[in-house]
């Protein structure tokens, strides 16, 4: 028996069968793609692997992630983490905010961060936000208004990863305010938890505050002491600096220049610095050379820094008043001798140009004002006739580079922000 052929679907209705089923796979790829944005970026330290997880919160030594909004959480362990990006972080006020503060503008960079603090509905946003706020008012020597922000960093997750070191810088405003009641209620605190848990990071942070208390008396041996046993671990390292930094300056306000110097080479020496967080390590460290009487050193250090595309306001005004002064102190010896090289004009220019631009700052330190006097002890241009126009009080503030630029008119070189985590 034959039996009669089974009829063949038409062609069309082939074509409609893959159609339906690469519109269902692109549906799901877009619902993928979907739950990714929701998620953040981890890197882990085995072969950098890349890991797309909801990251609820930072703990000591984990973070809390989720692998879709709607899972249950999970730890992933930070000794397993190279670094972590949050989704919201390529866009708003985070990379205008650290842009900003890396390029020293830093009145603007806190009120960036405060408005990242205050208007973010995440975790990361809100302890972020007002940390870094902190910083950039300690950076400005706004005591006050740094102390606030890190107080209210800390209150906002107690078990957060960045909680201990808000209490801490929330300390240091106090001390550098001189308000040691609440600065040494805040040690306390710290040493209980160093003793409850055998927190080494609690107890060099609680030794930082009493070191910075120290130096607001003038105890040379006791800063020295409680700097010296401020020991941080490892994974420590930003607030670790931010410690050596005013201690190496403290030491050096102190009359401990060999102290103070060896601090900062010690500090310089760290890789993983940022060039904002360098500068004033730089500033310091030419100061010191200074006090130790070491001009050539010293002013090789400043014109380096100079040359950078980054600084406060105030720090480029400090470096290039200090550099002028240098420079335009050999000037003044030739010329009282009577021995003006060419060497010497063209040094003479260099300081005037540096002078100039401390001068015409918008910095509000002394040494805005100590430029322009140095201008005027240096008198007419020494290749010019006496009275000349082209005297250096009268250069046109036209002249001066912008404040956080580089007195080099050749210097091209561009800003490099580096987020800071």
């Amino acid at each position: 028996m034959i039996c009669p052929s089974r009829p063949q679907a038409p062609k069309e209705s082939c074509m409609h069968r893959c159609r339906v089923f690469l519109l269902l796979l692109i549906g799901c790829l877009v619902l993928a793609s979907a739950a990714a944005d929701q998620r953040d970026l981890i890197i882990l330290r085995a072969n950098n692997q890349r890991k797309l997880a909801v990251i609820d919160s930072e703990r000591s030594g984990v973070l809390l992630i989720r692998m879709t909004p709607n899972s249950p959480a999970s730890e992933q362990r930070l000794s397993e983490v190279a670094s972590w990006t949050y989704r919201e972080m390529a866009d708003g006020y985070w990379p205008q905010a650290v842009q900003a503060r890396d390029q020293g503008r830093l009145a603007i960079a806190a009120d960036m961060f405060n408005a990242l603090s205050t208007t973010g509905d995440r975790e990361w946003m809100k302890v972020y936000g007002a940390y870094n706020e902190g910083i950039s008012w300690e950076l400005l020597g706004d005591w006050t208004k740094a102390a606030e922000a890190f107080g209210r960093a800390a209150a906002i997750e107690p078990a957060h990863r960045l909680a201990m070191d808000a209490q801490y810088r929330q300390a240091f405003a106090y001390a550098r305010l001189k308000n040691a009641a609440e600065a040494s209620k805040i040690a306390a605190a710290l040493d209980e938890i160093a003793k409850k848990d055998r927190n080494k990071g609690a107890e060099a942070r609680a030794r930082a505050i009493r070191a910075t208390l120290a130096y607001n008396g003038g105890k040379a041996e006791e800063l020295k002491k409680e700097g010296r046993a401020a020991v941080f671990p490892r994974e420590d390292i930003e607030v670790a600096v931010q410690f050596g930094t005013f201690y190496a300056d403290a030491q050096r306000q102190l009359g401990l220049l060999r102290e103070a110097r060896s601090e900062y080479e010690r500090l310089l020496a760290i890789r993983e610095l940022d060039a904002a967080t360098r500068v004033p390590l730089q500033l310091g460290f030419a100061k010191t050379l200074l006090d130790e009487g070491d001009q050539a050193s010293a002013l090789v250090e400043l014109l380096r820094i100079d040359a950078l595309p980054y600084g406060t306001v105030d720090q480029k005004c400090e470096v290039r008043y200090l550099a002028g002064k240098l420079l335009a102190a050999g000037v003044v010896e030739a010329k009282a001798k009577g021995e003006l090289t060419e060497a010497n004009m063209a040094q003479e220019r260099t300081a005037r140009l540096l002078l100039n631009a401390a001068a015409n700052s918008a910095s509000g330190l002394t040494a805005r004002s100590a430029a322009a006097t140095e201008l005027t002890a240096l008198g007419p241009i020494s290749d010019a006739p006496a009275g000349s126009p082209a005297d250096a009080a009268k250069v046109p503030r036209s002249r001066a580079p912008a404040d956080g630029g580089t007195a080099d008119p050749k210097s091209k070189a561009e800003p490099n922000p580096k987020p800071r985590r």
